[in-house]
């Protein structure tokens, strides 16, 4: 057995070895400085959170304007097409009466 008095010196060096290596573990662990303060930003994630829904608003505002304009713009939009189909079926017209008037005339002849 370890603890046998003429194994004493084996104890006592299992023991010491077991203390530097200990010891070493500690000291690498505390070199890393685990307790000291980062140098890091802080904890900004609120501030993210806040800008990032303001931008989101103003975006969605901004789309609300626009729609707006665009809607105010639309009657003189349905107008303006309604004239262009309007002036489209009167050249229909005059097309197709031209064509009339010049098979006519050329059967007179």
């Amino acid at each position: 057995m370890i603890i046998d008095d003429k194994h004493r010196g084996k104890l006592l060096v299992m023991w010491s070895l077991v203390l530097v290596f200990f010891f070493a573990v500690v000291y690498q662990w505390l070199q890393l400085k685990p307790f000291a303060v980062t140098a890091s930003n802080p904890d900004n994630t609120w501030q993210q959170i806040n800008s990032r829904l303001q931008q989101s608003l103003q975006s969605i505002a901004a789309n609300f304007d626009l729609a707006r304009q665009q809607t105010a713009a639309l009657p003189q939009e349905l107008e303006r097409q309604g004239q262009q189909r309007v002036l489209l079926e009167k050249a229909k017209e005059y097309i197709a009466n031209y064509n009339q008037a010049s098979s006519t005339e050329a059967t007179k002849e």
